[in-house]
């Protein structure tokens, strides 16, 4: 649909697009979910415990910050004050709230376990 192209750029990799050579958001974000993907179904899984539900909030910690960082690339739709992106404050809000629950249900249960 040509939404969510990426600002301009003077990058080598830059895409020539609606007149200008532009960031391939479309590719960073790609790329990002392939990586996200493969971490949280074939990495994360073999090297942490079977707790209920980690794998799950790694997968919304990790796809949450690429989108925080990669909509800061793309053509701005909307704005919010000093430049922020709506969807990247939602984006935000959600990496910040699964970090919280990463460390309410994740880290102080562990620390509870080993004696700390």
């Amino acid at each position: 649909a040509g939404a969510g192209f990426g600002i301009f750029t003077d990058l080598p990799w830059g895409i020539d697009l609606w007149g200008g050579v532009r960031h391939p958001v479309q590719i960073y974000k790609a790329i990002s979910g392939l990586i996200v993907l493969a971490l949280t179904c074939f990495v994360l899984p073999t090297r942490i415990s079977r707790r209920s539900g980690w794998v799950f909030l790694t997968f919304v910690m990790l796809t949450a910050g690429y989108l925080t960082f990669l909509t800061g690339f793309q053509e701005p739709e909307d704005f919010l004050i000093a430049g922020f992106r709506a969807t990247q404050v939602f984006y935000w809000i959600v990496f910040s709230g699964s970090l919280l629950l990463y460390h309410k249900f994740f880290l102080e249960d562990s620390n509870a376990h080993s004696g700390k």
